[in-house]
């Protein structure tokens, strides 16, 4: 990324974008974020760079880091996943108009919501398919790394 994300601001008009750095897809996703906030508004952090103490400090543990983006505001609010990427967007001219767009149209944001969820829980299998780097999750129990439901075979 071209900028220091961990580095320290003098105000306290910070916001922190808090993903898997362990994700090859979160990743990704993250250096198009540094791109998009140009004006180096949010700080944005790998949560396994944050001791307990400091995730607890924003109202956060690993689990919820794990399980979704989080974005804490310069106020302390939290919002994750699907909600925490669209106030990241909504910072810009063009993010606002899509989040207009979103959550005036309830279905919209009913759809991104669940799109979401399917990405997150599938992101190891989609940073694979993608060619990124892999991530280091495991899959969930009783899947195989491709995603297929593990069972016993049993000679009859």
């Amino acid at each position: 990324m071209s900028r220091n994300n961990s580095r320290k601001r003098g105000s306290n008009s910070e916001c922190y974008l808090i993903y898997d750095g362990d994700c090859g897809l979160c990743e990704a996703c993250v250096a198009i974020a540094d791109r998009y906030d140009r004006d180096g508004r949010f700080i944005l952090r790998p949560y396994q760079s944050f001791s307990v103490a400091g995730l607890a400090g924003l109202g956060l543990t690993a689990a919820d880091c794990a399980r979704a983006v989080q974005v804490v505001t310069a106020n302390g609010r939290l919002l994750s996943g699907a909600r925490g990427i669209n106030y990241f967007l909504g910072r810009r001219r063009v993010g606002r108009l899509l989040n207009i767009l979103v959550y005036g149209i309830p279905p919209i944001f009913l759809l991104e919501l669940l799109i979401y969820r399917l990405v997150a829980d599938n992101r190891h299998r989609l940073s694979r398919w993608l060619g990124l780097s892999a991530c280091r999750l495991e899959p969930r129990l009783g899947q195989s790394q491709d995603g297929d439901t593990n069972t016993k075979q049993t000679d009859r």
